[in-house]
């Protein structure tokens, strides 16, 4: 057996998010590239991986994630017997500095004037700080209405699904006008949403690398600049600690 079709057996058999497995097909598919018998998956092939990652072009964050995902896969075939060594223990991995890419109130209405089911996606993504698992499971039973002095207003009320933590997430008017347009279901292709991404900020001159996460770094910036306290950012987005809002 292969580590590909490993690789591949394994993805599918565990109990893993959508927006996961989606990750973890992309580095199937660059695996499937110098694919290699399992018991030859030795640090001279890592290495070989190393280099065309490396030369790939990905942004260091992405190969640091297609490693850990190997790595995982790696690690379940020690477990499971059809490999003795897991080649990782003589690479050490380093994580790059957490950066988060936003985008000005400007680039973002670059974006959001396309005017499609995207550019929806998008705009709600920047007014509400979802990320893509988070939107890709939200329906109309999250949204939750509060009446105040006579007015009724909207938020979401739900678990983040990666954390677990609870959030509440109050909703604009177009954030509200935007979910009743879709009924609050967004199902999408999410790498047909990055495709779209990468197509629309190019053409707009946005030299920033835009992705689904964009829209959830976005809003957070954005919100942390109007003078909103750490800590109320980083209840609206769920983060498990306020370190990880910090980082913004």
């Amino acid at each position: 057996m292969t580590v590909a079709e490993f690789f591949a057996q394994r993805v599918y058999d565990r109990r893993l998010s959508l927006p996961t497995v989606n990750s973890m097909r992309s580095t199937l598919s660059f695996v499937k590239k110098y694919d290699i018998e399992l018991e030859k998956a030795d640090y001279k092939w890592l290495q070989q991986i190393d280099k065309r990652l490396a030369q790939s072009g990905r942004a260091p964050t992405t190969v640091h994630k297609m490693h850990s995902h190997i790595k995982k896969i790696l690690n379940l075939a020690l477990k499971e017997g059809y490999i003795t060594r897991n080649p990782y223990i003589n690479m050490v991995l380093h994580a790059p500095k957490s950066t988060r890419t936003f985008l000005t109130k400007e680039e973002e209405a670059k974006i959001i004037r396309h005017e499609c089911f995207f550019a929806d996606v998008f705009e709600f993504q920047s007014l509400t700080g979802l990320n893509i698992g988070d939107l890709l499971s939200l329906r109309r039973e999250h949204i939750v209405s509060i009446s105040v002095d006579g007015e009724t207003y909207y938020a979401i009320d739900r678990c983040r699904q990666k954390t677990g933590k609870h959030y509440v997430v109050p909703l604009k008017k177009r954030a509200v006008e935007i979910g009743e347009k879709y009924n609050y279901n967004f199902t999408l292709n999410v790498r047909d949403y990055n495709a779209w991404l990468k197509e629309v900020s190019a053409s707009e001159g946005i030299t920033k690398h835009v992705t689904n996460a964009v829209g959830r770094h976005t809003y957070a910036t954005q919100l942390l600049e109007d003078g909103v306290s750490l800590e109320a950012v980083s209840g609206s987005m769920g983060h498990a600690t306020i370190k990880t809002t910090q980082i913004y």
